[in-house]
């Protein structure tokens, strides 16, 4: 299982849960909770930004996933920030 090789994604997973979705919800996506506090969402949005911008612009589906996987990187190589995209903290969710 998913989480069994990343104990911080579940972790994660579990606070998003518990701090975004609301108990009459039948459905949200949940996003890295990383991403509410107000240092790192700058962060995160400009690399997201940085990413979009390095992505063929007539890829149209499965876009997302391409920019995720580069702003990973991007967090990660130039931020020291691991972050886990929509895809990984909502599994079982198809995105196109």
């Amino acid at each position: 299982m998913l989480f069994s090789r990343d104990p911080e994604l579940k972790r994660r997973i579990e606070l998003a849960t518990k701090s975004q979705r609301q108990p009459s919800a039948s459905f949200a996506l949940l996003h890295d909770p990383i991403e509410d506090g107000e240092a790192t969402a700058q962060i995160i949005k400009a690399a997201q930004a940085k990413a979009d911008a390095e992505m063929d612009s007539k890829v149209r589906m499965g876009r997302c996933h391409g920019i995720w996987k580069r702003m990973k990187i991007i967090l990660k190589e130039e931020h020291g920030v691991v972050w886990y995209s929509p895809g990984e903290m909502n599994p079982g969710v198809k995105f196109d």
